[in-house]
């Protein structure tokens, strides 16, 4: 019994119909904010943090090595 009410439950829980509206405006600029603002991040992030881990890994340990066989 429980079954038949969950179709009429559905239309009404549909609020979604007024979406394809916006659809077409989000839709338009969903490729030039999500295209430019993925494009962008994402070539600098990955460089940036090996560079970064890299950089400050090899940094640090070579600095705090040298600063203490320096001060010793």
């Amino acid at each position: 019994r429980e079954s038949p009410k969950t179709p009429p439950r559905s239309p009404p829980h549909q609020p979604p119909p007024p979406s394809p509206p916006a659809g077409p405006s989000g839709a338009s600029r969903s490729p030039e904010a999500f295209g430019s603002s993925q494009v962008s991040p994402p070539p600098p992030s990955p460089p940036s943090t090996n560079q970064e881990s890299q950089s400050k890994g090899s940094a640090a340990p070579s600095s705090s090595k040298t600063a203490t066989s320096a001060e010793y």
